[in-house]
């Protein structure tokens, strides 16, 4: 019997794909007999946003790739792994509210060694076994995955974490004005302060409207609390009142800086001035006809009703001689 050692030095083409290393016997009497032995691999796993950065702008993918040759199994087709995904904060006074859910990467192609799977987010309070990886909104936010690796044995924690940033969102109150009215618009984004809630980078807010004329469609907000910034808009008395049963409607929207300068948009609708239509008496004692158009008063996908006051006068023109009653009118159609 003889023995010996084989050293194999080459360990970075041996990262990704499993290595088998075959031993001939060189003898023609033994018929050349083979032996085999499998090189472990040592793994690693990292995770990145979709710019392949550690900052995840919550909602959209975040991007996990794990590369274990030694779970290669299958020579002729992509076999998969488990990872653990987990989403929450470690900051002290942190809510300990945390998703966490173990996730199955696809290997890349036949025998490639390389597993990757992208998995979606959203900001939300966590919810058990769905398909989403939940990021509840508070200081320190992040998101990490965790490999164990079967050979050698151990776990693989993914470095750096991806550090949340969070969608903004914007709202005017009230979203129903008229012209010359006044709205307060709000936006919402805890990005455009640093973690001590100072230093804020005030929003810019511009107006837009396919309807009527804007001379002023700019404003800057200032922070009312930490990542809540507010101001005020007035419906300029040049932008031209819709009336009768025509709709208006200005948009208010700002760029999301940390979700690569998506537009958040609320909608502003202006009331009309509404239109009443009175029909002529064709005798003294015919019916009169009211008609009104006001899509203000609209407020439903069904036939609606609104309150019209009609005045008569009997005898005179003066006070004394009014008399009136309210008159419920309906809508002609949904």
């Amino acid at each position: 019997a003889q023995s010996g050692v084989l050293q194999v030095f080459d360990n970075a083409d041996i990262k990704k794909a499993s290595t088998v290393v075959t031993m001939v016997y060189e003898s023609a009497k033994s018929e050349y007999p083979t032996a085999t032995t499998r090189l472990k691999t040592d793994a690693s796993a990292t995770i990145k946003a979709l710019d392949g950065t550690s900052i995840l702008p919550v909602g959209q993918d975040l991007v996990i790739t794990v590369m274990d040759g030694d779970m290669d199994y299958q020579r002729y087709a992509p076999d998969t792994v488990d990872i653990l995904i987990w989403a929450g904060s470690q900051s002290a006074g942190a809510s300990g509210i945390r998703d966490e859910q173990l996730w199955t990467l696809t290997e890349t192609g036949n025998s490639t060694g390389v597993f990757t799977g992208s998995v979606p987010t959203e900001m939300a309070t966590p919810i058990c076994d769905d398909s989403v990886i939940q990021v509840y909104q508070e200081a320190g936010a992040m998101v990490k995955a965790t490999y164990s690796e079967l050979a050698p044995d151990g776990t693989i924690i993914t470095n750096p974490t991806l550090t949340a940033k969070w969608p903004g969102s914007i709202y005017a109150s009230p979203n129903v004005t008229v012209v010359t009215g006044t709205v307060t618009i709000t936006v919402k984004d805890r990005d455009l302060h640093n973690a001590a809630c100072a230093s804020p980078t005030n929003p810019t807010v511009t107006f837009a409207s396919t309807d009527g004329y804007l001379s002023a469609n700019v404003i800057g907000l200032t922070e009312a609390s930490c990542g809540v910034f507010t101001g005020t808009y007035t419906v300029a008395a040049d932008f031209g009142a819709p009336n009768g049963t025509k709709r208006s409607f200005i948009y208010a929207n700002y760029a999301d800086a940390s979700h690569g300068g998506q537009v958040r948009t609320t909608t502003i609708r202006v009331s009309p001035i509404p239109l009443v239509f009175i029909g002529a008496f064709a005798d003294s004692i015919s019916a009169v006809s009211v008609t009104v158009l006001d899509s203000a008063a609209d407020s439903s996908d069904y036939p609606d009703t609104t309150l019209v006051s009609v005045s008569t006068f009997v005898g005179g023109m003066t006070a004394a001689h009014e008399e009136y009653e309210t008159l419920t009118v309906t809508e002609t159609g949904g």
